[in-house]
């Protein structure tokens, strides 16, 4: 199924050129996506397992919630809930990024997948798998413990992220990857992880559609962390003013 999915997209350059422009376009109400009863929720009387029922209802390709499972499960193991998306490093932050060390890493996470859910759907066919895999993946590296586990020693915390999904994609650690391991795909998933915060374009030598598709991923990343990270200063302002 999914070598087909990604011929037709590969026909189809044109048509995804505007459905890039119809979803990129489309803006985000944060207010909303947080508040979402579709989305992923922080509520403890709806932990780990009730998120695990929500991702399997949201996927396209049934057979990527194994992955989503065990990367979700991390999530928890490693304390996403009690790790500041701010390192202890501060001073270097604006005053204003200085406000985010209150947000926690589970929640801002939450965010920007429940963000996508918003300005995507199921149109983009399996290819909205993999931009949920970026929004949820998108900050592992900023997990000090999850990092030291998998022996991860990238310093910049996007390079550490994409650094997860291709360790944790091997035997060693993901006993079902045989039957799900598409690399095309999780290669443009990694490749966007690689540069969501550099200040540079996706290799333009590549193969044109391949470079549609991680533009995509990459767009939809951005745009949803940045309007999370907004959301969250907002919040933590209001907090302030009591």
């Amino acid at each position: 199924m999914i070598e087909k999915e990604f011929s037709f997209w590969l026909r189809s350059s044109n048509f995804l050129k505007i459905t890039e422009k119809i979803f990129t376009d489309r803006d985000v109400d944060t207010a909303k996506t947080n508040e979402s009863k579709a989305g992923l929720k922080l509520d403890h009387n709806k932990g780990l397992e009730y998120n695990l029922f929500i991702i399997k209802e949201i996927l396209v390709d049934e057979k990527l919630f194994c992955l989503f499972e065990f990367i979700l499960r991390d999530m928890y193991k490693f304390s996403f809930q009690t790790t500041s998306i701010i390192s202890n490093n501060s001073e270097k932050y604006t005053d204003d990024y200085k406000l985010l060390k209150n947000v926690d890493l589970l929640s801002h996470s939450f965010g920007v997948f429940n963000n996508i859910t918003y300005i995507t759907n199921n149109s983009l066919g399996i290819i909205r798998d993999y931009i949920f895999l970026s929004a949820l993946t998108h900050d592992f590296g900023k997990s000090k413990e999850l990092c030291l586990f998998y022996k991860i020693s990238e310093e910049k915390h996007h390079k550490a992220s994409a650094k997860y999904l291709q360790t944790i994609l091997t035997k060693k650690y993901f006993a079902c990857h045989e039957n799900i391991l598409n690399e095309r795909y999780y290669n443009f998933v990694s490749n966007a992880l690689f540069i969501h915060h550099d200040d540079i374009k996706i290799d333009s030598t590549k193969e044109k559609t391949n470079k549609s598709f991680e533009d995509l991923i990459l767009k939809f990343l951005k745009k949803s962390d940045i309007k999370q990270r907004e959301f969250e200063l907002r919040a933590q302002k209001r907090l302030l003013r009591g």
